[in-house]
């Protein structure tokens, strides 16, 4: 799994604008995988510390038992633009519990410290954008790099 870091310096034009799409507003979406195998959506937030990318949640949210029992996770940028001009950002990754020093040292006075964080390791990304007349769809895995995909209407 690759680190927000090495993520934006594999792909920096498509890195850019992913950090871009998640800092510009707090609201996410988070898929996860319930113990029956069926997919559980709910908000979350993410944010960024040096090059991992986080997500937080309460000590009672079903969210943490999903991802402890199962880590893999896709979060959505939640667009607030119908017209998907900044674009709709899927990022498929691997939720990992930091020790209990990180977590200390990722909080440092911020949120609760009852709060469960995890670090993301990104597996793939994915931007849906309309452009003039067209569906562009430009995504990025390790093993193939950046590729963009392009549909006219």
């Amino acid at each position: 799994m690759n680190s927000w870091g090495q993520f934006t310096a594999a792909a920096p034009a498509l890195g850019a604008l992913a950090t871009d799409l998640f800092t510009s507003h707090q609201h996410h979406v988070i898929a996860s995988i319930r113990s029956d195998g069926s997919p559980r959506v709910g908000g979350t937030n993410v944010f960024f510390h040096h090059d991992d990318l986080w997500i937080g949640m309460m000590p009672v949210a079903a969210r943490v038992g999903d991802l402890r029992r199962d880590p893999r996770c896709s979060i959505h940028s939640a667009p607030l633009d119908p017209e998907l001009v900044r674009g709709d950002l899927r990022i498929n990754a691997v939720a990992e519990e930091p020790s209990a020093d990180k977590r200390h040292q990722l909080l440092d006075g911020q949120g609760s410290e009852n709060s469960v964080v995890f670090t993301l390791g990104i597996h793939s990304v994915s931007l849906v954008r309309v452009v003039g007349d067209e569906l562009v769809i430009d995504s990025w895995s390790p093993d193939h790099g950046v590729v963009t995909v392009r549909h006219s209407s």
